[in-house]
């Protein structure tokens, strides 16, 4: 921790299922007292999963669709067990994702290839399914968060698979201190009562910029 700032990094299995990620609720509000950024992970096993789906998909097994469906199924399962099944934002966030990640597997068989670049573009979704629920969860929960893309924040080299920071490309880069700044002085002035998060992303496979790189959107917290 530096300058009161504090970084909280919750693994697969700590969003494993809609218990788990009351769980996380939990810790983040006992411990409201501090600055804080929270990355989330994709949830327990999806990582694996997906992987499993690219590889299947790849080989022209038309069977992936049914891992596909049981992977999109749970997702909702949990959404619905944290009580949010009303939630329409979320929902149609996560149904827009659903059907990019259709497509995306379908050209995989298609094809019949399965690139590193589209090996990352792939693993990717696991965070990128897993934090709009748990963003939506924790508002509902009564903190009040804000959601960071890391693709805003970080670039990376085109090694995909294996990338490596860009720290010239980057856009928090020590050049750019004035950005820097005005991240501090927005932590600054948004100090409230109430408990704040507020969401980044950072969790690189690949060109981040170029939205091949996995995503873990993480939380703050004042």
């Amino acid at each position: 921790m530096k300058n009161g700032m504090e970084v909280l990094k919750f693994g697969g299995s700590s969003l494993v299922s809609a218990d788990a990620m009351k769980r996380v609720r939990d810790v983040l509000v006992a411990r409201r007292g501090t600055q804080r950024i929270v990355v989330c992970s994709a949830m327990g096993g999806v990582t694996n999963a997906l992987i499993q789906i690219g590889l299947k998909a790849a080989q022209g097994d038309a069977g992936y669709t049914d891992l596909l469906d049981a992977l999109i199924e749970r997702h909702r399962k949990t959404l619905d067990d944290l009580g949010m099944a009303a939630d329409a934002d979320v929902r149609a966030e996560l149904n827009g994702k659903f059907d990019r990640l259709r497509s995306l597997c379908a050209g995989i068989c298609l094809l019949e290839e399965l690139s590193a670049k589209s090996m990352d573009q792939l693993v990717s979704f696991g965070e990128r399914l897993a934090v709009p629920m748990v963003h939506a969860w924790l508002d509902e929960a009564g903190l009040i968060t804000r959601r960071v893309d890391a693709r805003d924040w970080i670039a990376t080299d085109d090694q995909f698979g294996a990338a490596e920071v860009d720290r010239r490309g980057t856009p928090l880069h020590d050049a750019q201190e004035p950005q820097r700044s005005r991240w501090s002085c927005a932590w600054a002035d948004a100090r409230v009562d109430k408990p704040r998060l507020e969401p980044a992303a950072t969790h690189c496979c690949g060109p981040i910029e170029r939205a091949c790189g996995r995503s873990i959107e993480s939380t703050g917290q004042h």
